[in-house]
């Protein structure tokens, strides 16, 4: 389970030290809608936000294994699968 700040606009996103998500359906609850809005900005007018989720989630579920938290957190490492499933659509 990921762990998180209360109170902090980024409550979702799991600090370094924390332990690593490995449940993807806890994974997606807490960082679907944030993969949309992310998609749905850099993909611009007309791009299909739950397209893009969707493949997001399609690459996730693949990699999630080799997620690891000392070089990034949770949140940034599917910011860089947002952008990278993005510029390839």
């Amino acid at each position: 389970m990921l762990m998180s700040v209360k109170g902090s606009p980024r409550s979702s996103i799991a600090p370094v030290s924390a332990p690593v998500a490995t449940d993807f359906s806890e994974v997606f609850r807490q960082f679907a809608p944030r993969v949309s809005r992310w998609a749905k900005r850099l993909g611009g007018p007309g791009a299909d936000a739950e397209d893009l989720t969707q493949e997001v989630f399609t690459v996730v579920l693949r990699r999630l294994d080799d997620f690891d938290p000392d070089r990034a957190e949770l949140g940034a490492w599917l910011y860089g699968i947002t952008v990278k499933v993005v510029q390839a659509a």
